[in-house]
């Protein structure tokens, strides 16, 4: 089961505020902070309750004004409102109109909290009250479901209301609330009943929530990635041990690895780019459902597409977000499996093969070219040029290829640095495709680069580049390939060979 990082974006911002030193609290969980301040992002149960038990004990430190007797998980549920750590959600709940509204559906604002959504049973419903089963314990959680309990009794304040009566004992939670003698936040001529539809209401709530729901799954994605990452090293490391075991016994230590931690570090630092670049990707998707979100405000205000709607939507750049938003949901797919198939090309390393003749398709090598300079970042010193002559299609594995040409140009500019110059070429040379990735980093040798491509030398790992250009070169053979590389005066020339 998994808790959504609303929560600890929460909590780290209630600490932050209040003076408290962090670091004890991301030490914790060991999740990058990036990670547990995004809304979108779910983390495991049991590292929620660590992290809520430490931030419990770190609340503790420093003076949290109008915490008085309550835990801080339960302060800080009942501070949702104020606190704004909620993204989407936020938008959601102003948008209702009574507590009723929020309350009539429970397992939908849970699914906010938890995944899978827990299903609920039993439901009892009157005017003001509802309860029902949920199968949470809050023996089992008792810190994550103190802030939910709390969270639950605090969610009328977003319509201007009073805090609701929740009960949660055992696998039972009763909610009750009373809005009658309660404030408004709307009435008059404001209240919103008068200046939009109750449909176009609901439209424009399902939409926020559809939103929402797909940056969530897209993190919940990431996440059951990273923990493929996790158990793909350790298969790998097990694998490696158990060739270091036979190796011995045959008296073959030539052959044996054993620089073993040294590999999983190397691993760790290989996978953390394109990880970073699914992140990266996901904080736009974010950035822009909040730009939405705000035009969508501006809409139900205006009650239609005047001038000044107009403005705003090109202010906000809203037609380039709407052809970007699709094209960063296909690239964050894009990586996801690019990483994967990193991971499966691993193995090579230890004992390559050819590539399945049904994994072959025809494509445009120029193509992937193209793609791979638009997934990497360019230094604005970088000057980068192609000269893209190769006149067939040929037939190649096109995401494993691609991850091949990716490791190569991401090395590149890596050798590179802020400034220097990158040029791509692509010809046919009789019987033979040709693909030169040139850059004019002098900083390795010829014969330093040729040893990089074979990482296990005298019996030991030793990555003096990381494992990008190893699994390009493995990639290259398994098509019936070859890959060299020339060193000059100018820089360095990787040369990638092809049967036609």
């Amino acid at each position: 089961m998994l808790f959504s990082c609303k929560i600890t974006n929460s909590a780290i911002q209630l600490l932050s505020t209040s003076g408290v030193d962090l670091e004890p609290l991301y030490r914790g969980v060991e999740i990058p902070e990036e990670f547990l301040r995004d809304p979108s992002y779910w983390l495991e149960s049991e590292k929620m309750e660590q992290f809520l038990e430490k931030a419990e004990q770190l609340s503790h430190s420093v003076d949290i004004p109008g915490i008085e007797s309550e835990s801080f998980a339960s302060y800080l549920g009942h501070n949702c409102y104020h606190l704004r750590s909620w993204g989407v959600l936020d938008s959601v709940l102003r948008m209702m109109q009574k507590s009723q509204d929020i309350f009539a559906q429970p397992d939908r604002f849970i699914s906010y909290f938890v995944s899978p959504a827990p299903p609920i049973g039993d439901i009892e419903k009157s005017a003001k009250s509802i309860s029902f089963d949920i199968p949470i314990s809050a023996e089992e959680f008792p810190f994550t479901t103190s802030y939910l309990k709390s969270a639950f009794e605090a969610v009328p304040s977003f319509i201007g209301e009073g805090f609701a009566g929740v009960d949660w004992r055992a696998n039972r939670m009763n909610i009750s609330w009373a809005e009658d003698d309660q404030q408004q936040m709307f009435s008059g001529d404001n209240d919103p009943g008068r200046v939009l539809k109750p449909e176009l209401a609901e439209s424009i709530v399902n939409s926020l929530e559809s939103s929402q729901k797909e940056l969530e799954q897209k993190n919940q994605e990431l996440l059951l990635k990273n923990q493929e990452l996790e158990e793909a090293k350790v298969s790998l490391e097990k694998q490696i041990e158990a060739q270091n075991e036979a190796a011995s016994s045959t008296g073959h230590s030539v052959a044996t690895v054993v620089n073993l931690a040294q590999l999983a570090d190397t691993v760790a630092q290989e996978i953390h780019g394109p990880v970073q670049y699914l992140q990266e990707q996901v904080m736009r998707l974010s950035d822009y459902m909040g730009r939405s979100q705000q035009l969508v405000t501006l809409l139900v205000g205006q009650g239609r597409k005047d001038k000044q709607i107009q403005e705003a939507m090109r202010r906000m750049d809203w037609n380039q977000i709407t052809e970007n938003y699709p094209v960063l949901i296909k690239n964050t797919t894009d990586s996801i499996i690019r990483l994967k198939t990193m991971l499966m090309d691993l193995s090579l390393l230890v004992e390559p093969s050819q590539v399945n003749e049904g994994e072959l398709e025809t494509v445009d090598v120029n193509d992937i070219l193209q793609k791979t300079l638009s997934l990497v970042n360019l230094p604005s010193l970088v000057s980068c040029s192609t000269q893209l002559l190769l006149d067939r299609k040929l037939k190649l594995h096109p995401v494993r290829f691609e991850q091949a040409m990716l490791n190569l140009v991401t090395y590149s500019l890596q050798s590179i640095g802020t400034e220097g110059e990158l040029r791509l070429r692509t010809l046919r040379m009789d019987s033979a495709a040709i693909i030169e990735i040139f850059n004019s980093s002098k900083s390795r040798t010829e014969e330093e680069l040729v040893n990089d491509f074979s990482p296990f030398r005298g019996g030991e790992f030793m990555p003096k580049s990381g494992l990008s250009l190893p699994i390009a070169k493995s990639i290259v053979e398994r098509h019936g390939g070859e890959l060299t590389v020339l060193t000059t005066n100018e820089g360095t020339k990787f040369v990638v060979q092809l049967p036609c």
